[in-house]
């Protein structure tokens, strides 16, 4: 099996999403209570996460194959970040499934 694909890790994702909001709960919280060049530096810190491109690190690999009347589907994929894994097979008898 090959990589097929790269695409955005839900885990991952979830995570990012998170750290905005945390970034923004900070900007909330500290306006009027750090020096202003504090605060221009929370804002840019919460700017870079909300702008920063969706970071594509779950390798999928997937085959669809027939043989002898079976289908065979194999699916996996890895993130290299937080290394969440997730695998799927199926075999399909389409003798069974076909008219």
């Amino acid at each position: 099996m090959s990589a097929s694909n790269y695409a955005v890790c839900p885990k991952c994702n979830i995570k990012h999403e998170e750290d905005i909001k945390k970034a923004q709960t900070n900007v909330d919280n500290f306006y009027g209570k750090v020096s202003p060049q504090e605060y221009l530096e929370l804002i840019q810190i919460k700017n870079q996460l909300v702008n920063q491109d969706e970071q594509t690190h779950l390798r999928e690999d997937y085959e669809f194959y027939t043989h002898d009347g079976i289908l065979e589907i194999i699916y996996a994929c890895t993130c290299d970040m937080c290394h969440q894994s997730y695998s799927f097979n199926k075999t399909i008898n389409l003798t069974e499934v076909m008219e």
